[in-house]
């Protein structure tokens, strides 16, 4: 009796345990599966969601009391050997069951499948069928679980994976195949480096490392071969030398030997940088590679071996600047590297890049800054009308100063008054505020902008640069050398702020003592200077310069309420961009009277003024003989410029000299013979002169003296030798060729260099002095002299010279109007004029709607052509509906020419167009800064209804360029509207 009441109060205990270790677990799977459910709720575009660490740690601590007390119930304890597998046995055995419930979202499903974890239980038979779930973070999920327990069981179902379409679910599967180490499966891992997601390029290219399969290395070296990709380069690299190990090296160079593209063999054997080697040798020795040359900005200073070869890829270091340049670091590299005199053509390499150099300027300072305003005020001449204006809104936008001020100048443009305002403001707060205010007035007022003259790309101007004028030999002038860093601002002129006299081309800015003084003591006040400024007008003889000369000066030391006055006094005196206002004020002032003397040089041209110029030719001072001969040169007459011209060949007269006086050799009687000297008795010295003389002559002026030329060249000294060789080569080849025919024919042979290289007429005499040379070995100056039969014509010139003609006296009717249908197949098919002339003669007759016409601007909105393309978003404006040419302009956000890029972003932000926000975000990134900019003012335009999509693209963005977004986000919800286009 009493062992059946102890079993029955035995069975009873029993099942009350089991009752409640049933009801505590599936209120854990309840509350568990209501996290879940919540979670998945709430996801939106933020991080994953996962369930909360305390939830998780009341499900584990349940299954380790449970343990503790011996319970056998659920199942799943027995199997667990401590209480921290038995805790981890519970969630493990939860999860799963909750996801074998139906009716389950994707969502509930990913967050659930973070659970398992920590346990030896069998999991892939209840998990793998989601490896072929419709939603790809499922999919990413049940991978992950699965690589971490039995992945190289799993392999074999991971394989389709990786031609999954979305790219979570193929990186995952590449990692899991990396983790079984599946060599067998590296054909398809290989295949996943064409994939067009680079995450999952550079996972192929880590799971290749991890498999060490020689299949795939042709893959590999194809792909280092053509992708510039640091990162994935680098996970490439990681494979080939985990493949090949000792062969890394030999396969790398055959590969490279084995192409004809130089950019790809430039990628392969960048590879290859010998330990420790200079990358700027490296550069020296292979060629161009961008990945080096980034290196090599941050080394050392490269040898000066290498520097040559570093100079010649200036086009290379300026491209490199432009895709990327934070801090300015390759731009101070080429600066340091390209150092004056620079050359014609390297001038013209940065003139291209002119807009790049100038967003340098605020981020440069020291050496480089005034290295870099030198090469701005060198480049300037070069860029053209257009590329002067565009260059100049550059310099606008940067913070305003005088060496900004003095480019501005170079372009032919000026600051604003607000501009001058600023830098006067920030003047005052640095180091020597006075003579730092006074060159920027100075700067300001006394340069006027003029357009660039030609020689001004040889130098910079004195105002950037100091230095000299351009050498002959192609090379711009060497400004001065780089100095510590000054306290006053880069490339200012050197005195010119304590000077009182002008900095540029304009009238001088002289300021009088006596008028200093008085705006000194005016300057206490703002309402002394008015009452000074009112009665201004009434001092005689006071120039506006003089004015604006001692107002500059008194500007630094005046009162701070009175320097707004005197700023808007020099500004109504000499407002900025104009020329002097100074024409008047000379038109008014009376001419001192003046007494003629008869020896004034000034009078009328006349037989007494012609005899005294000629006596102070013949007896006057050198600088007298010099001012004589300018007067004399000036006169039409041959026989008043002949006296000139003796003097000059008899050594007496030291000038310059000029086609004018040279052309007096051509008003000779026969060919200059009264002046003509024997270069055989003639002194070293008049020679020389008379060589130089003929050498200012055009090539038929040369033609005359080509003779005596010759016997210059023959006789003459090693100056004389090369100035009549230099005029001979510029004479026509004919005249040379006959004048030495018959001495050449008597065997000297050396006058043939001086018609060796060029087209000569082919003549008995020549022909046969070619064949004598190579029958006697010398076939190197045979093939020197260029023998032609006649002048050049084309074939068939005869022809169309009659037709030319017959076309010139026929008359004919004016071709009659194109069709619409010629117009549309002009525009479909002809050239880029004629699609032009077609697309705006289909404007003009368009009628709507105008289906036809609407389908042939789609098709010319992608014409290669950029004007075209341009052409055709105008017509769509004037042709289509607004909702559909804001489409056709959304289009062109992807558009391969940045400038059209911009065109359809200030489109569509001005239009405030929705459904461009996607294509908007995508440009933020864009490698042109202006791009980028201009798509972040449209979002912000755009305001909260971009800010979704935004987040969007933040939370899918890498951590590095989530800054770009949030940039935005912040901008819109700050409600900071963009700046108004200048």
């Amino acid at each position: 009796m009493s062992s059946a009441v102890t079993r029955r109060s035995t069975s009873s205990a029993s099942d009350t345990t089991a009752r409640r270790v049933r009801a505590t677990s599936a209120r854990g799977a309840r509350r568990a599966a209501r996290a879940a459910a919540d979670l998945a709720a709430a996801r939106g575009d933020g991080p994953e969601p996962t369930v909360p660490p305390d939830v998780v740690d009341a499900v584990r601590g349940l299954g380790e009391r449970l343990h503790r007390r011996g319970a056998i119930r659920p199942r799943r304890l027995l199997d667990a050997a401590t209480e921290r597998e038995a805790g981890h046995g519970l969630v493990t055995d939860l999860a799963l069951d909750l996801l074998d419930r139906p009716g389950l979202t994707a969502a509930e499903q990913a967050i659930l499948l973070d659970l398992p974890c920590g346990c030896g239980r069998p999991v892939r038979p209840r998990v793998h069928r989601l490896l072929r779930h419709r939603d790809p973070h499922v999919r990413k999920k049940a991978i992950r679980l699965l690589a971490g327990r039995d992945a190289r069981a799993l392999s074999a179902s991971l394989v389709p994976l990786t031609r999954a379409e979305d790219p979570q679910t193929v990186r995952h599967a590449l990692l899991a195949l990396e983790e079984a180490n599946a060599a067998w499966a590296a054909p398809a891992i290989a295949a996943c480096l064409d994939h067009p997601n680079m995450n999952v390029k550079k996972t192929a290219a880590g799971a290749l490392s991890a498999v060490r399969a020689p299949e795939a290395v042709p893959a590999l070296l194809a792909w280092l071969a053509r992708h510039d990709n640091p990162g994935f380069r680098h996970a490439l690299v990681g494979a080939l030398r985990a493949t090949l190990r000792g062969a890394f090296a030999a396969t790398v160079r055959a590969a490279a030997d084995g192409t004809d593209d130089a950019r790809a063999r430039t990628r392969l054997l960048s590879v290859l940088r010998r330990t420790g080697e200079h990358p700027a040798a490296w550069l020296a020795e292979h060629g161009w590679a961008p990945e080096v040359a980034r290196r090599a900005v941050t080394a050392e200073t490269p040898r000066a071996a290498d520097q040559s070869a570093l100079r010649a890829m200036l086009p290379h270091w300026l491209g490199l600047a432009a895709s990327g340049d934070p801090g300015a670091s390759v731009l101070r590299f080429v600066l340091a590297l390209c150092k004056p005199p620079w050359t014609d053509a390297e001038l013209a390499c940065f003139a291209t890049s002119a807009r790049s150099l100038a967003d340098a300027v605020p981020h440069l300072d020291g050496c480089a800054r005034a290295r870099l305003l030198d090469l701005l005020a060198a480049v300037i001449p070069r860029t053209g009308p257009a590329g002067r204006r565009a260059l100049a809104a550059r310099l606008h936008a940067l913070p305003p100063s005088r060496d900004v001020f003095a480019l501005l100048h170079r372009c032919g443009d000026a600051p604003t008054g607000g501009e001058l305002r600023r830098a006067l403001a920030a003047a005052r707060h640095g180091e020597n505020p006075a003579e730092a205010e006074t060159a920027l007035l100075r700067e300001a007022f006394a340069r006027p902008p003029r357009e660039p003259r030609a020689e001004d790309s040889a130098a910079p101007p004195p105002a950037a640069s100091g230095g000299r004028a351009a050498p002959s030999g192609g090379r711009a002038a060497a400004p001065r050398s780089c100095e510590p860093p000054r306290t006053e601002p880069a490339g200012a002129v050197a005195g010119a702020a304590g000077s009182g006299r002008a900095v540029g081309d304009g009238p001088g800015l002289d300021a009088p003592a006596g008028l200093v003084a008085r705006l000194r003591d005016a300057g206490r006040s703002a309402e002394a200077v008015r009452r000074l400024r009112a009665t201004a007008g009434q001092a005689p003889g006071r120039s506006s310069r003089e004015w604006l000369g001692a107002l500059i000066e008194v500007f630094p030391a005046a009162a701070p309420e009175a320097r707004d006055e005197l700023l808007d006094w020099m500004l109504a005196l000499q407002p900025l961009g104009v020329p002097a206002w100074t024409i008047g004020e000379e038109a008014r002032r009376t001419r001192a009277e003046r007494t003629p003397h008869p020896d004034d040089l000034d009078q009328p041209w006349s037989a007494v003024q012609r005899e005294r110029l000629l006596r102070m030719l013949e007896d006057g001072t050198a600088e007298q003989r010099a001012t004589a001969a300018r007067l004399l040169l000036d006169r039409p007459e041959p026989a008043v410029r002949l006296p000139v011209l003796h003097a000059y060949l008899d050594g007496r007269l030291d000038i310059e000299v000029t086609p004018r006086l040279a052309g007096t050799l051509l008003d000779l009687p026969g060919e200059g013979a009264p002046v003509r000297p024997s270069p055989r008795s003639a002194d070293a010295a008049a020679l020389e002169r008379f060589v130089r003389v003929v050498g200012c002559l055009d090539a038929d002026g040369i033609g005359g003296f080509v003779p005596v030329l010759v016997e210059a060249w023959e006789h003459g000294g090693a100056g004389v030798r090369a100035r009549a060789r230099a005029a001979l080569r510029r004479a026509p080849a004919d005249l040379v060729a006959g004048a030495i025919e018959s001495r050449v024919e008597a065997g000297e042979r050396g006058l043939l260099d001086l018609v060796a290289g060029r087209p000569v007429l082919r003549t008995p005499v020549l022909a046969r002095t070619v064949e004598r040379l190579r029958a006697d070995g010398r076939g190197d100056l045979a093939d020197r002299l260029d023998l032609v039969d006649g002048p050049f014509r084309p074939p068939g010139a005869a022809r169309r010279d009659a037709e030319a003609l017959a076309a010139l006296r026929e008359r004919r009717d004016p071709p009659p109007e194109p069709t619409r249908a010629e117009l549309l197949a002009r525009a479909r098919e002809g050239a880029v004029p004629d699609v032009r002339r077609a697309l705006a003669r289909l404007v003009e007759g368009a009628r709507t709607p105008d289906p036809e016409l609407a389908g042939l601007l789609a098709e010319l909105l992608g014409h290669r052509e950029r004007r075209i393309r341009l052409q055709a978003l105008r017509a769509a404006r004037r042709v289509l509906p607004r909702e559909e040419y804001l489409d056709r302009t959304v289009a062109l956000l992807e558009d391969r020419d940045s400038d059209v890029v911009l065109t359809a972003i200030r489109t569509l932000a001005h239009a405030e167009w929705a459904p461009a926000v996607p294509g908007l975000i995508a440009l933020l990134d864009h490698p042109r800064p202006v791009v980028a900019r201009d798509a972040r003012d449209a979002l912000v335009r755009l305001g909260e209804r971009a800010i979704p999509d935004l987040r969007h693209a933040e939370g899918r963005a890498r951590p590095d360029r989530r800054r770009f977004y949030a940039e935005v986000i912040g901008r819109i919800r700050d409600g900071r509207t963009p700046a108004p286009e200048r």
